[in-house]
């Protein structure tokens, strides 16, 4: 309703309602606005009709953020709501952007918000209580799930460097993610998932049936997709094309044949139209149902009768599963023949066991791990894997060319810079280390690998064009911060296995590490977030999706250690003074990142000003490939000209091969393709001997050890989005990590007395504590220390609700909502109802915020 100027985006918002339909089930002729219906989300309006101010912000991860920058218009939006069967009873999933963030992904403009999926308990009465936030990822979206026969499938976008890089992804109804499909086919996109059963043709089993699309250019319009749901995660690699070798997902595969997904009209056969697919739904089993437009479905560009954005949309039915030609094979279900209208999201009415065969949907009863050191209440889990050399990623120049031996050079394309970008930069990630020049395919060898860094992502609370971001990284102002977690050594461990504890319900990535250079060997871009007291250690190795290619976890080194502590320390790295990494440990909760103008530009221009500062050089060479007069011109020439790249890494970025006094990528520095002509703008991809540390390493020689440090810091941030103050209030220091917090009642039997409350923030502490027993305080602290506090609920009912807030120094929040109901059902399923946790533990003393790090 009541679509405003920011993006269409609307003023009032959005809410959810439920309609009884058992009436019209009973006696299809009962008027329809008969039934019985009622209203699960609700928003207050103003005196315009727009939204309260204080009501839309109620929910912000930010509050203050929320309130004072501006404007902030639109209305919050309750959406794409799906029922879900858990341990507790029945839950209502549904899409929000409640927590008020803005989405990272620059080219989607203001309306990009981000969408995170939530989690209700369902009454009996069909109410909603207990709202709260089902996953925790960055800056990025998640829409449309979809009930499977364990949680739901959803469409989220899995990467922050392109807005058409859309995955579905699978949950279980505890939160335990996984991937289900779409990996590798940016620039297009999954989207609008249905769950499906197939029991004809010669490999019947579960679907997960889907629609392939090119984003606005289509109006989620394209291909329909089937998915083997017994095939998840794998993926083939030699899927040649005239310009590169192209991942492939196992088990998907096309069914509307002859529909295209691209960003083009969709062909004619015979003067006919194909047309285009959107919002597949299934019924019975091997019924299909489904959105069709019969006409060139696309609003880029005028079709070759010059027609564009025209529609049309029809439901239409399949009796299998099977692939199908659309001009033949399908039967129109309801159409509008005035054309007025497009008919789409059509919705079978069927109960379970009709749709499955199963008599309800399943449930996981509990994800944690039951061998877990984690105490009840503590907002951690532990990550690890079993072999970090055994990765499935490769250089970028084992993907170009049709038979993958094509050499990488960013600034010179093999064939289409877009295609680059959309297919290789913005969608895989690539080792930025060749180990061999005559096989850029080969495996990483495990003498590359020194371990892996764990960092803290950011939600970013940019809620508008009114909200500077205050910073620049990776090329825009929209990309999330970092904070370091910590550093996982595998140098002295056979097998390279790993496990650590990190803070629980927040976002994190993965960056493997080069054992000569301690820098980014490869990294994770695509969320990853646990749920507290889980484990997660199943990925077979660094992301090793190839099929028989994981190795256990069990039996490694890391499953018979403690896990590596990265809540109460900080690893992480440094450099001795010739230039060897070094391991080292900090009491802090998190490090941060370097930044530019604080940490990199003062020793940049004092080592590398006598050649490049074009005030006191008068190297003509020098000046021609990199010449500045100022900070903000240096940065930027190191950027545009690809000298310092974060999606290359250090080891791939030119101004690190001249820090280092020699190139660091294992690349041919001889090749043709590596030269540069600066007067022409080729500003090449070769190192030269012409820098002085070439012939004289002095800032690795040994003997200045602040030099050393300092070329780690310089690449350390090359890694880490080259992030850069812009003079904003919000710098890149700004604090926008929020907190963590968990519960647990801690009593003998279960009993729900007292509650034992976890709490964890990347500074070391929270300004503020508070917990609720319906909306009523009970207990408040402040100036805490991470760790826990006791709170009594003497005289708290089952079906009483508790809320647990969580504020950090810069006013970021986390919320745990629960009933006791649920606090004793989780209690009794971890096993724990003749263990008193109170027993085995000291309670922590309040503290001065003037004693917590910063």
């Amino acid at each position: 309703q009541s679509g405003s100027a920011l993006g269409h985006m609307s003023y009032k918002g959005a809410d959810i309602y439920a309609i009884d339909l058992d009436g019209l089930l009973d006696d299809w002729n009962l008027d329809p606005a008969t039934l019985p219906v009622m209203r699960l989300t609700h928003r207050v309006y103003d005196a315009n009709g727009k939204q309260n101010q204080a009501d839309k912000n109620k929910d912000a991860m930010n509050q203050a953020l929320a309130n004072g920058t501006g404007p902030n218009e639109t209305g919050v939006v309750f959406m794409h709501a799906a029922e879900m069967r858990t341990a507790d009873g029945l839950a209502l999933v549904y899409a929000s952007d409640e927590r008020r963030l803005l989405n990272s992904n620059a080219a989607m403009g203001n309306s990009n918000r981000n969408f995170n999926l939530h989690i209700a308990d369902l009454a009996d009465d069909g109410s909603l209580g207990n709202s709260r936030q089902f996953q925790y990822y960055t800056t990025t979206s998640a829409m449309s799930p979809t009930p499977l026969r364990n949680g739901v499938a959803f469409s989220y976008q899995s990467s922050t460097e392109a807005g058409r890089n859309w995955h579905m992804q699978g949950m279980d109804s505890e939160g335990r993610w996984y991937p289900i499909m779409g990996y590798g086919i940016n620039p297009e996109l999954f989207h609008l998932a249905a769950f499906c059963v197939q029991t004809t043709g010669s490999n019947p089993g579960d679907r997960l049936v889907a629609t392939r699309y090119y984003n606005a250019n289509n109006e989620g319009f394209g291909s329909l997709w089937s998915h083997d749901m017994s095939v998840l995660g794998i993926n083939t690699y030699d899927n040649s094309t005239q310009w590169a070798m192209l991942p492939k997902q196992v088990g998907s595969s096309l069914i509307s044949l002859g529909v295209n997904s691209n960003d083009y009209p969709a062909p004619t056969i015979g003067g006919q139209y194909v047309g285009k697919f959107t919002t597949p739904r299934c019924g019975l089993p091997d019924e299909l149902y489904a959105a069709w437009s019969p006409t060139s479905a696309n609003s880029k560009g005028n079709d070759n009768q010059g027609n564009r954005a025209i529609y049309h949309a029809q439901i239409v039915y399949r009796p299998n599963l099977d692939p199908f030609n659309p001009l033949s094979d399908l039967k129109t279900v309801i159409a509008d023949s005035d054309n007025d209208y497009n008919l789409v999201w059509p919705v079978p009415i069927l109960d379970w066991q009709a749709r499955t065969g199963d008599t309800r949907q399943r449930f996981t009863r509990s994800l944690v791990d039951a061998n877990t050191t984690i105490i009840p209440g503590d907002p951690h889990s532990q990550v690890g894997t079993s072999a970090l050399w055994n990765t499935d990623r490769k250089p970028f120049d084992c993907w170009l060319g049709s038979g993958g031996q094509t050499p990488y050079s960013p600034n010179k394309a093999h064939t289409n810079i877009n295609q680059e970008n959309d297919l290789l930069h913005n969608n895989q990630d690539g080792l930025t280390y060749v180990q061999n020049q005559s096989d850029f395919c080969e495996y990483l060898d495990p003498s590359e690998v020194l371990g892996i860094a764990v960092n803290l992502t950011s939600n970013k609370p940019n809620l508008s064009a009114g909200f500077n971001p205050g910073y620049t990284a990776g090329g825009s102002g929209k990309t999330e911060a970092v904070r370091l977690l910590g550093v996982y050594s595998v140098i002295d461990q056979a097998d390279q296995s790993f496990m650590a504890k990190i803070p629980a319900n927040s976002p994190f990535e993965f960056h493997l590490l080069h054992r000569r250079y301690g820098m980014k060997l490869a990294d994770v871009r695509s969320w990853h977030s646990l749920k507290p007291r889980e484990t997660r250690n199943d990925c077979g190795g660094c992301h090793a999706h190839e099929a028989n290619q994981a190795i256990p976890f069990a039996g490694t080194v890391a499953d018979n250690r403690p896990p590596l502590d990265m809540v109460g320390q900080t690893t992480y790295l440094t450099y001795d003074s010739f230039c060897d990494p070094v391991y080292r440990s900090s009491p802090h909760a998190s490090r941060v990142i370097p930044e530019w103008t604080q940490h990199i530009w003062p020793k940049f221009d004092a080592y590398c000003g006598t050649c490049h500062n074009s005030s006191i050089s008068s190297d003509v060479q020098a000046l021609a490939a990199l010449g500045y007069a100022d900070e903000e011109q240096a940065y930027q020439q190191l950027k545009n000209r690809n000298f310092a790249d974060s999606k290359n890494g250090a080891l791939g970025s030119l101004a690190f091969w001249a820090a280092r006094g020699e190139r660091t990528d294992g690349r041919d520095n001889t090749l043709g393709k590596y030269q540069p002509d600066y007067p022409n703008g080729d500003w090449g991809f070769k190192y030269s001997t012409l820098h002085p540390h070439h012939q004289d390493p002095a800032l690795c020689n040994g003997s200045d050890s602040q030099a050393a440090r300092w070329v780690y810091r310089f690449g350390h941030w090359i890694d880490n989005q080259m992030p850069r103050n812009t003079g904003s209030n919000y710098s890149y220091q700004f604090d926008r990590f929020h907190p963590a917090v968990d519960g647990a009642i801690t009593g003998l039997a279960c009993n729900p007395s007292r509650l034992r409350v976890g709490f964890w923030d990347d500074r070391g502490g929270v300004k503020s504590l508070e917990v609720f027993v319906n909306d009523v305080t009970v207990a408040s602290f402040s100036n805490l220390r991470n760790g826990a506090r006791i709170v009594n609920l003497t005289g708290a009912g089952l079906d009483d609700s508790v809320r647990v807030e969580a504020l950090d120094f810069a006013d970021n929040r986390q919320t745990y909502d629960r009933s006791v109901r649920n606090l004793v059902n989780a209690c009794v399923r971890d096993g724990r109802t003749r263990v008193d946790i109170e027993s085995t533990l000291k309670t922590t003393e309040t503290t001065s915020a003037a004693n917590l790090p910063n």
